[in-house]
């Protein structure tokens, strides 16, 4: 207080602020990821439709792609049902869409793909970014890992271990694999079987 200014004093302040509230959603996020780790939350699983909450997570999504110079297009295939987490699901394909926008430079094109293969639905976002390093591509699910590149981006390096204690929690599994160019996140789930007409 006696060596800054007013101005200074509140510029300091306004860093500790932020810093708190990093510190806070830091430790919200691993509170949730080990939440969900526990299983507890299969209990409030129910049949959710997968294309309506992708078809959601894009349009939450594609203000983010177009203020970052991309583009963002899907092809969806309608009405296929998994039991689970509605809101966990809506986090997980966010998180891989916010990845794909946050870690791409202008320019890079996003598309989000949804489509059964036979008892599964795979959940695909491939970009035609950078790319991951073949090596890194397990670690990036590690808690607070930010691949080097990454880290002037804002973020707690927690995402992707939410991403697969999601598909855990729903007997799937989330991969990250080679775009040639970029990166595909593939999220697979097993499917409901369809109703009946």
């Amino acid at each position: 207080r006696d060596d800054l200014d007013h101005a200074a004093l509140q510029a300091s302040l306004d860093r500790a602020i932020d810093e708190l509230d990093s510190i806070l959603q830091t430790f919200g996020s691993m509170l949730r990821i080990t939440h969900v780790e526990s299983g507890a939350l299969r209990e409030s699983f129910t049949p959710v439709d997968l294309s309506a909450i992708v078809r959601d997570a894009e349009q939450l999504c594609e203000p983010l792609a177009w203020a970052a110079s991309q583009s963002l297009a899907s092809t969806l295939a309608p009405e296929l049902r998994v039991l689970g987490n509605r809101d966990l699901l809506f986090q997980a394909v966010s998180n891989l869409i916010d990845n794909a926008i946050k870690h791409s430079p202008a320019g890079t094109h996003i598309h989000l793909s949804l489509q059964r293969q036979g008892g599964v639905i795979e959940c695909v976002i491939a970009d035609d970014g950078p790319g991951i390093p073949v090596e890194e591509r397990e670690k990036v699910f590690q808690r607070m890992v930010r691949l080097d590149p990454s880290r002037s981006t804002p973020g707690n390096g927690l995402g992707l271990s939410l991403v697969r204690a999601v598909a855990l929690l729903h007997d799937g599994q989330c991969e990250i694999e080679d775009n040639r160019p970029g990166t595909r996140a593939i999220l697979r789930l097993p499917a409901l079987k369809p109703r009946p007409a």
